[in-house]
């Protein structure tokens, strides 16, 4: 293997297993307290964006550009929502940490399938691995049609459980 792609992995360990680590610390927080940590989620989305919104305001007053008023609009307007209604991000975290765990297991799975295709050396765990974690991303994406406190807790577990196998994962394909 060429020192560049050693290099690569390497690098990319230190931050795949730091991801994991706040990974597993958000799906246990998730897990235990659904509606604490959805609640105070929303409530911290919705006060990033109406500063974001804020901010463009001022822009748009210093600049005169519509856009940056547009966008302020917008930013607000979402971010009252958010607070108002923490119910919305309820719906919405079961896609975001979807797509983000089926992301990283497409990579951990290209990975996985490089350094076999480069080393000749097979990686059967990392592989599979990355299949169940592309599996659960799909769970979270599709099966927020249960009751949402539960299925809360259930993408919490699903994320802790991501977590554990991601930095397993690390490791295999660091040896």
């Amino acid at each position: 293997m060429d020192g560049k792609v050693t290099r690569f992995l390497k690098a990319s360990l230190v931050s795949d297993i730091l991801a994991s680590v706040c990974l597993c610390v958000f799906g246990l927080c998730l897990f235990m307290w659904a509606e604490h940590v959805t609640n105070l989620l929303s409530i911290v989305f919705g006060v990033v964006l109406i500063i974001y919104g804020v901010s463009k305001v001022i822009t748009y007053y210093n600049e005169k550009d519509g856009v940056d008023l547009g966008k302020a609009i917008i930013a607000i307007a979402i971010g009252c929502v958010l607070i108002f209604r923490a119910s919305l991000l309820k719906e919405l975290v079961s896609i975001i940490f979807g797509v983000l765990i089926l992301i990283i297991s497409i990579t951990n799975l290209i990975s996985a399938l490089t350094l076999q295709k480069n080393t000749n050396i097979k990686q059967t765990k990392p592989i599979i691995i990355a299949s169940i974690g592309g599996i659960i991303g799909l769970l979270c994406l599709t099966s927020k049609f249960i009751l949402p406190d539960f299925f809360l807790q259930v993408v919490g577990a699903f994320i802790f459980v991501f977590g554990i196998m991601n930095i397993i994962n690390s490791f295999l394909l660091k040896k």
